[in-house]
């Protein structure tokens, strides 16, 4: 359940340098004729014509988490509205060239509506049945739970995704938030539909919505738009904000010993970033400290299959530092002193400016790309406006990734990551290369490693 982490990572990584830069198109303030605040950037050349939308609401994760109802209600809406056989709109969404979508993170719930311009109002009207009058129907949903229940079971059992699966039942008590993000099988199992439209009429409804659209139509015509996909909504729902339980840290190591074709190396901890407009700074060190980590267990021992390190978050914030790579049987005690050691010394001395420089390039290619896009541009703008960012957010942070310096970097690194307790998880056949402090057989017995 990381929809949010993505979510967040991506929209933040929007940045790019005050140099011969791409013509941003303006984004401006509007409200729809129904009363609807939305912001709009009209690209007259775009092929595609989208309205991204939101609202800030945790309702499915603090009320109705224990029912898994965030995972499978967006699902529900998005089978079709009453009257329509699934494949029917399936049919017609094909027709209309059109994209749909709609989910629930720990903090949001996320949508979306794109098709070209010229099957923009039937795409509107389709997509606005679906919200306001979905089928919700109980088969389906039975087939849903049944798939969704299968998909878990082999995402809990596939090595490479234990680790993370490991720190967080460490990291996180017993309770929705971890219920969230590990799966519970009872949960989604016990889902109903009426569950479904508890939650449907609580959080899609017009208070509280927050909507980003692009497209080549006038801002006048995407108020129309507006109007048509949002008006059968409910005024009013019930708003619940997230409560985010702290999270322990621990510096242990532990071997889950499994079949396993390669053996998965994590190393975790939690840190001090958050989300604010100067994480940038936390994601270029990331970028650069998973290109050592991947040369010094790939380049130098020839071991690794794969290498990451990211910041990732359980819910939005704070973020944790996760490291992992998949590496050969015979080389994986050999690489994880590797990666262990890399570690020291990229807390210890940081970046450099020669490797910085690159990644503030890449970084403005993304940017570029992205600014010429109407659905990425419109989510990024959607994110800003959740998050609470300035409405000149997406400017301001392309002057404040150009000036970046491998100094403030590095300052972050010492002020927000150094120091701070290492969790390391190894998925392997046998515990015996390793210094285990706790060795188990399966996720099930994780809680015995505390």
């Amino acid at each position: 359940m990381k929809r949010l982490q993505v979510f967040i990572l991506g929209a933040l990584m929007l940045a790019g340098l005050p140099l011969a830069a791409v013509a941003q198109p303006a984004i401006t303030n509007h409200t729809s004729p129904g009363g609807i605040p939305f912001r709009y950037a009209q690209m007259p050349r775009a092929q595609v014509q989208t309205i991204q939308f939101g609202w800030r609401n945790a309702y499915a994760l603090m009320t109705n988490g224990s029912k898994a109802v965030g995972s499978l209600g967006p699902v529900m809406v998005l089978q079709g509205p009453k009257g329509m056989t699934r494949g029917e709109f399936v049919e017609d969404i094909k027709d209309l060239q059109a994209g749909f979508s709609l989910s629930s993170a720990t903090h949001f719930t996320l949508g979306s509506v794109n098709s070209p311009p010229d099957k923009f109002d039937a795409t509107i009207d389709l997509f606005a049945r679906a919200l306001t009058e979905p089928a919700l129907d109980p088969a389906r949903l039975g087939e849903l739970k049944q798939n969704h229940v299968l998909s878990l079971k082999r995402a809990q059992s596939t090595p490479a995704n234990l680790p993370a699966r490991a720190a967080a039942h460490l990291s996180l008590p017993q309770g929705p938030l971890l219920n969230w993000f590990a799966g519970d099988i009872a949960s989604i199992e016990a889902i109903s539909i009426e569950d479904i439209e508890i939650w449907r009429k609580a959080v899609l409804v017009r208070d509280g919505l927050v909507i980003a659209a692009a497209g080549p139509r006038t801002a006048e015509e995407a108020a129309v738009q507006i109007d048509r996909l949002f008006k059968g909504l409910p005024e009013k729902g019930t708003s619940v904000a997230a409560v985010i339980p702290s999270e322990t840290s621990i510096a242990k190591t532990i071997v889950i010993e499994t079949a396993t074709p390669q053996t998965i190396l994590f190393m975790g901890s939690p840190s001090n970033y958050m989300a604010v407009p100067d994480i940038s700074r936390g994601h270029l060190a990331m970028n650069i400290f998973r290109k050592r980590v991947f040369d010094a267990v790939r380049g130098k021992l020839g071991a690794s299959y794969g290498a990451t390190a990211q910041l990732a978050a359980y819910a939005r914030e704070p973020f944790h530092l996760s490291v992992q790579a998949s590496v050969d049987h015979d080389k994986a005690a050999e690489a994880l002193e590797a990666m262990k050691a890399q570690h020291a010394i990229f807390l210890a001395e940081g970046v450099t400016d020669q490797e910085l420089e690159p990644e503030k390039i890449r970084m403005i290619s993304s940017f570029r790309e992205n600014m010429t896009k109407t659905p990425a541009l419109a989510q990024a703008v959607r994110t800003t406006m959740l998050v609470g960012y300035p409405e000149d957010y997406l400017h301001k942070n392309a002057m404040r990734l150009g000036v970046i310096t491998a100094h403030e970097v590095n300052g972050d690194l010492r002020t927000k990551l150094a120091g701070k307790p290492v969790l390391t998880v190894i998925v392997a056949p046998s515990a015996a290369p390793f210094k285990a402090d706790c060795v188990i057989k399966s996720l099930a017995e994780i809680r015995t490693c505390r």
